[in-house]
């Protein structure tokens, strides 16, 4: 697989500081908007905010949760990480649930918390706080930065920890007097091109878990598509609706998988599980043979505790993360990969078999 990288090197004539290789990573990145709050801690930043306009532009909120929730939609619209800042202590725990959130839901999110210097820390000062302790079980991938020469490197790790395989929320915890430092050595400042989307680097199933859902999917009576947010990140919904098509299956989705599928169409249930699905879809689920999960957790809401299925019922799950795959239910087939990608491949091989599949009764 191929790195796409953007033309890299700027000229560094004057000494940089933290603060302002931040913001220059950022805009490396096509950041357009950065939602949060000032404090103490992020003065300087904020400077850099402001000579950053309009290529960057701030976005003032009433408090931090609001921040990460507005960064959370942004990347959700935009098929681009949110980013969001907050000053230590307060600003950091107030910018908690809106991070989780994302993280739970597979979005990626860049939070920016500033930080007490790093000489004044563990000393009992104002706002001073254990961040990246405090982020760990909310986030992908979070860290202290402790040199300011290391932040392009820093945020470019943040892209692609973001973005890559089953994206998520990552933290970056950044000391005032790191912001502060003067960059003494050369660096560069460069993105990584891929890394400014998602999904980034796509990943392809293999061929053969490919050969057995298929397999499955022909052999059975009464398939039915459970599609969530992650066939929606991935931009799967042609391919959600054309397997739906060609195989003549219902297709229920999650809360957050809504809109993968036109509402309007004759094989869209709506919302399966017990936070807003409705029963006739869940009883449909039930007497189905074969459910395909994609780009879906199969946890206690979409599930109804893991009362959905039934003892016979087979299933198949199509997922970017393989830790989700087997998880609560025995798994026939499980096809780790991007779900565009894999929904194209049992798609292509299907009409490869050039097996025409009817079953009018499914559209009644």
């Amino acid at each position: 697989m191929l790195l796409c990288f953007e033309a890299v090197k700027r000229s560094l004539g004057e000494r940089l500081r933290g603060c302002r290789a931040l913001v220059k990573s950022l805009q490396a990145y096509d950041v357009k908007y950065v939602f949060g709050l000032p404090g103490d801690t992020s003065v300087t930043l904020y400077d850099e905010f402001r000579k950053a306009e309009p290529d960057i532009h701030h976005i003032m909120t009433r408090d931090e949760r609001n921040a990460a929730f507005m960064a959370d939609a942004y990347a959700r619209v935009a098929y681009r990480p949110g980013v969001c800042d907050a000053p230590s202590g307060g600003g950091a725990l107030y910018m908690v649930p809106g991070v989780s959130e994302a993280n739970n839901s597979s979005i990626p999110l860049i939070a920016l918390t500033t930080e007490v210097s790093i000489p004044y820390m563990e000393r009992g000062t104002l706002t001073e706080l254990d961040q990246v302790a405090l982020f760990k079980p909310v986030t992908k991938w979070n860290t202290l930065v402790k040199k300011a020469s290391l932040i392009p490197q820093i945020v470019r790790k943040a892209f692609r920890e973001a973005t890559t395989g089953r994206p998520g929320a990552v933290h970056l915890s950044l000391p005032s007097d790191v912001l502060g430092e003067e960059i003494g050595e050369d660096v560069e400042i460069y993105s990584e091109e891929a890394c400014k989307e998602v999904p980034s680097y796509r990943v392809y199933p293999d061929k053969e878990s490919v050969r057995r859902a298929v397999s499955l999917l022909l052999s059975a009576e009464k398939p039915v598509i459970i599609a969530g947010g992650g066939a929606l990140l991935s931009k799967a919904w042609d391919e959600v609706t054309e397997l739906a098509e060609l195989i003549v299956a219902p297709v229920a989705t999650t809360l957050t998988g809504k809109g993968v599928i036109p509402e309007n169409h004759p094989l869209s249930l709506g919302v399966v599980g017990d936070n807003g699905g409705k029963e006739y879809v869940n009883e449909i689920v039930r007497e189905s043979d074969l459910v395909m999960f994609v780009g879906c957790k199969t946890g206690s809401v979409a599930t109804i505790k893991w009362t959905l299925l039934g003892d016979s019922t087979k299933l198949i799950h199509v997922d970017v993360d393989p830790r989700e795959i087997g998880k609560n239910y025995r798994t026939e087939v499980g096809v780790v990969g991007d779900a565009k990608c894999a929904l194209r491949l049992i798609i292509d091989t299907i009409k490869e078999k050039a097996k025409k599949v009817d079953r009018p009764e499914r559209l009644e």
